[in-house]
């Protein structure tokens, strides 16, 4: 018999990462560009998943690499 525990799992911490992955390059092949809002809608990203977000912190730095 099959742990059915176990095979959510195997799904939730491998098959959706790498679906979700092959998903958005898909998206890219295909045209699809970001929003422009993404970070400063009333609803962003950072209200979303943040306590007390500060998103001017972090959009500062947005699109730039540190190299160590």
């Amino acid at each position: 018999m099959r742990d059915e525990e176990h095979i959510e799992k195997a799904f939730d911490f491998g098959g959706m990462p790498a679906r979700n992955g092959v998903a958005a390059a898909a998206m890219v092949a295909h045209g699809f560009t970001e929003s422009r809002t993404f970070f400063r809608a009333s609803a962003n990203f950072f209200v979303a998943y943040g306590h007390s977000p500060d998103p001017e912190e972090l959009a500062r730095t947005s699109g730039s690499a540190t190299r160590s």
